[in-house]
């Protein structure tokens, strides 16, 4: 049985790295890829100059993120671990590209996740719970578009899987190796996002009824757990020293005032995860993985910890989930671990209430039509919005100097200027005043009176069909 579980897993686990493979080499244009290339920046800022991880920059000097001027292009959010090895990979085998490095990194963190996702189920619940739990992780349509992203959250998720997975590891046996696992771990989840916390609910949970309690272990969780948040409060009080390149956060947690209203139910229940992520069927086994709660007390508090850590993360990062679909990414655990209990409590009711065939014409239908449905939702989020700026950044970055600033106006989303491979403004007006600070050359795809005057005032170097390119002139 052991062998044929290894085996299934390592054939899921190849079967999600393949899926995630799809488009490796298209271009950073795609959906969300204003907040990709913002990642991906400080990975290329790095090549260029050299890694310095208490000094992350990237590829916009405007006001737009903090609202303060940021003439160095200061960057200070996650911790910028992976960025560093982003830049190193990069640097090192130059022949696969940078984009190309940066998705590659986040398959693998989303292929480990499979994994982990299995030995965590493996350790609460049944066999058949696990390797469901690992194949709906490993095939949602959702998961394989946010599990080859450069963000930071596939390997927020990795991190925060593997500190839970050797939390619970030192809790049954005490194993030093595995408590040092999970204070390393824990660490790097915060300093990639603090939301990683909500794994605590699983932990305390777990760690109070999950089995015997053990309060020798229990305190030295504690501390430990402690620990690994030191480092976040040493970077956040450091990063504090360069407000303009801390981007404005506040209007995440109920800027907009939506929270337990309705539209926020309707956006994140119905929408996002009933639609989006579960493609509508996949609401089946998840309903009845909350039904099935309670029967098993490891299971019910890792599982139903994860599912409560989720709720408390949706609620208080309550706009932030409502504007943006990927921050759901952090929740996906839970809601496989879910399924995959969902599914093991109907399989035990074979010999009562259901056979096997009914079944079978139960669960796999509803598996099938969810992949369905989800792809047909989230297909378009491969291709590229607007091939125009992949176009006009080739041309840019062949025909300017390395050193040269460029505005490249696209109502403040930076995807455009990062295609033209320079640092600059990703938005137009006060052009006398970016060309003072450096500005050189401006590219735009559309002919507003903006360029119209521009190219009056200064010199026009190229226009296509597709974009303009003018020197701009002090």
């Amino acid at each position: 049985m052991k062998k044929i579980s290894l085996l299934a897993i390592l054939t899921i686990m190849i079967l999600g790295f393949t899926l995630r493979l799809y488009r490796l080499d298209a271009p950073l244009a795609d959906w969300h890829s204003w907040r990709q290339t913002d990642t991906a920046s400080v990975a290329r800022e790095y090549t260029k100059h050299g890694i310095d991880l208490l000094k992350p920059t990237y590829h916009d000097l405007s006001s737009i993120p903090s609202g303060l001027d940021n003439p160095s292009g200061h960057r200070f959010v996650e911790f910028p671990i992976i960025s560093a090895i982003h830049a190193s990979l990069a640097r090192s085998f130059p022949q696969l590209g940078l984009v190309e490095w940066g998705r590659v990194l986040s398959i693998i963190a989303s292929t480990l996740s499979i994994l982990l996702i299995y030995l965590i189920m493996s350790n609460i619940s049944t066999p058949l719970a696990a390797l469901t739990s690992a194949l709906v992780y490993a095939t949602l349509p959702y998961n394989l578009f946010y599990g080859r992203v450069i963000l930071p959250e596939p390997h927020l998720v990795l991190f925060t899987l593997v500190a839970l997975y050797s939390f619970i590891r030192y809790y049954d046996s005490g194993k030093l190796l595995s408590l040092l696992s999970y204070v390393i771990f824990m660490t790097l989840s915060v300093l990639m996002k603090p939301t990683a916390l909500i794994v605590g609910f699983p932990i305390a949970l777990y760690g109070l009824f999950g089995s015997k309690v053990n309060f020798r272990r229990l305190i030295t969780v504690f501390f430990a757990s402690a620990l690994s948040v030191v480092p976040y409060a040493l970077w956040r009080n450091y990063v504090a020293n360069y407000p303009e390149g801390i981007p404005a956060n506040s209007w995440l947690f109920n800027g907009n005032g939506i929270r337990f209203k309705g539209a926020w139910l309707r956006w994140l229940f119905g929408d996002r995860i009933g639609r989006l992520i579960l493609g509508y069927w996949g609401m089946v086994p998840l309903a009845l993985g909350l039904i099935s709660l309670g029967r098993n007390r490891r299971e019910t508090t890792v599982v139903g910890g994860m599912a409560l850590g989720s709720l408390v993360y949706l609620s208080v990062i309550a706009t932030g989930n409502v504007q943006h679909d990927y921050y759901q990414i952090q929740i996906i655990p839970s809601l496989v671990m879910l399924m995959g209990v969902g599914v093991s409590y109907v399989y035990s009711l074979r010999k009562t209430l259901f056979s096997k065939l009914t079944l079978i014409f139960l669960l796999v239908p509803c598996y099938l039509i969810s992949l369905a449905l989800g792809w047909y939702e989230v297909r378009g989020y491969f291709n590229i919005n607007n091939p125009a700026i992949v176009e006009a950044g080739m041309r840019i970055d062949s025909i300017t100097p390395q050193d040269a600033k460029v505005i490249a106006p696209y109502m403040g989303d930076t995807a455009f200027l990062f295609q033209t491979n320079r640092s600059g403004w990703p938005i137009g007006g006060e052009i006398d005043l970016k060309i003072k600070s450096g500005a050189s050359y401006y590219v735009t795809t559309t002919r507003d009176d903006e360029y119209q005057e521009l190219k009056k005032k200064h010199t026009l170097v190229e226009e296509t069909d597709q974009y303009s390119i003018i020197k701009l002139e002090k």
